[in-house]
Formats: structure tokens, C-alpha cells, sequence
């Protein structure tokens, strides 16, 4: 069964979730590397209970992640920007700032 997501609910969760190893991240599309500032297109689906997975980031060059135009039941796709975060035990990449991609449809339509 796949969970349901609340897109605007679950957009303002992305905030401060980590991407990449340390300060290293690289779009998943076209393998460019990503830093802080950078704004970036994320794929994320639903996790068990209230938690969301981080499948897929790409640069905003390579637009939205895969072949979406509409978001399925249980996924979600967003814009963010990357932010560094090295005030933590590990410094790291974040993202932030994020919100719904205005190019996928994120109206989900149940059969």
C-alpha cells in the first residue's frame, strides 16, 4: 500500500534534510557537482509513518527528476537550495528554502 503524502506538508519537512556525503553532492541526472547556493530539484517518496525517503536530486539544469509531469500517490517533487551546515558534528550540505516544483502536478488523482 503506498502511504499518502500531504504536498505542502511534506515540502516544508524537506527543510534541513541532509543530501550528498559531507560537502559533496552531485546532481543524479548528469553527475555535475552541486554546492551551497545552488538550487537543486528533488524526488522524494513516503516513508513509514511520517517519514519521507530522499530518492533523487538533480541540478535545476536537468529539470525535474525522471519523466514527471505529475506527481503519483505517495511521491512528491520539490525545489530547494543547498545550504552548509558546519556548525554540526559533520559539516554537510542541507536543503532548504524548499517548496513545491512548479513544473509537476501535484494534485493526486485516485483510481
Amino acid at each position: 500500500m503506498t502511504a499518502t503524502l500531504r504536498p505542502n506538508r511534506a515540502v516544508r519537512m524537506l527543510n534541513g534534510t541532509p543530501t550528498g556525503v559531507g560537502l559533496d553532492a552531485f546532481c543524479d541526472s548528469c553527475n555535475r557537482y552541486l554546492e551551497a547556493g545552488d538550487d537543486v530539484r528533488v524526488y522524494v517518496t513516503a516513508g513509514r509513518g511520517d517519514r519521507l525517503s530522499l530518492r533523487w536530486v538533480s541540478c535545476s539544469t536537468c529539470g525535474p527528476c525522471g519523466d514527471a509531469t505529475a506527481a503519483e500517490d505517495g511521491e512528491l517533487h520539490a525545489v530547494a537550495t543547498l545550504r552548509s551546515v558546519l556548525n554540526a558534528p559533520s559539516p554537510r550540505l542541507v536543503l532548504t528554502d524548499a517548496r513545491l516544483d512548479p513544473d509537476v502536478s501535484h494534485e493526486v488523482v485516485r483510481r
